[in-house]
């Protein structure tokens, strides 16, 4: 499976998650966000960058899991959250909570 097509997959995967992960999900579709796979320390489960990509952790996820797993779609909408303007309440009242959902420990 080529990157383009994972990502329509689990951007969809996403979307049919929830009402927050269908609004990040459009979101990362409108402004042509990047969704892939790259390798960082073990306790980070999936992070931005500066050009306007969100990456899942190869330690944890590979392109098949990540389609299964649900933490996968979890961290995106949670992680992509931080960076959609329309989410800020809802990002909001995830910084009242501990940060534990965020970061996936294995």
């Amino acid at each position: 499976m080529n990157q383009a097509e994972w990502m329509d997959r689990y951007l969809k995967k996403v979307s049919e998650s929830s009402e927050e992960g269908a609004e990040a999900a459009r979101f990362a579709r409108e402004k042509n966000i990047r969704v892939g796979m790259k390798r960082a320390r073990r306790s980070v489960g999936a992070f931005w960058t500066l050009g306007k990509s969100l990456y899942l952790n190869k330690v944890h996820y590979t392109m098949e899991s990540a389609l299964e797993e649900p933490r996968a779609t979890t961290l995106f909408v949670l992680v992509g959250a931080s960076y959609c303007a329309p989410c800020k309440e809802f990002w909001r009242d995830l910084q009242q909570k501990p940060i534990w959902p965020i970061i996936d420990r294995n």
